[in-house]
């Protein structure tokens, strides 16, 4: 789960859903992208382990080690779509919204419902791969073009 400090509207739901996950067993990891802005809500979510990071790697390979990833932070879905991973956001911005659409994602309002949440991250509800693929290869074209390697 990848909170945003400043979108407290999320917290409790994600309180309510990670308590859940924990009590079927589940292990939960709270990825803080930005820890002057983002460790205080990670660490109330209750999870079993805090990762605090700016490095994109580390944080790359925290999601790519995951089953299920939560995000509110609009890197946390982008890296999970990368790597592979199942994923649902927390679209407390149209960014995040418009990500989830294009890939087939399913996404959450900042009050979220819990519940639903809960079924998306234990079914592993997955987004549209052929979707995902295509945007990574809209994506590598844009580098390419920019970078003018074609």
């Amino acid at each position: 789960v990848a909170p945003r400090g400043d979108v407290t509207g999320a917290l409790p739901g994600l309180q309510q859903m990670v308590g859940q996950l924990r009590a079927r067993g589940r292990r939960v990891v709270a990825l803080s992208f930005m820890p002057t802005q983002d460790d205080a809500a990670a660490h109330a979510l209750g999870a079993d382990e805090v990762i605090s990071t700016r490095d994109p790697k580390r944080a790359l390979d925290t999601i790519a080690a995951s089953g299920y990833v939560i995000g509110v932070r609009l890197h946390a879905v982008i890296l999970a779509a990368a790597a592979g991973v199942p994923f649902t956001g927390i679209a407390y911005d149209p960014k995040v919204l418009g990500f989830c659409k294009d890939a087939g994602a399913p996404s959450h309002p900042t009050f979220l419902d819990a519940p639903a949440l809960l079924h998306e991250a234990t079914t592993r509800t997955a987004p549209d791969w052929t979707a995902v693929h295509a945007m990574k290869a809209r994506a590598s074209l844009s580098f390419d073009r920019a970078l003018d390697l074609h």
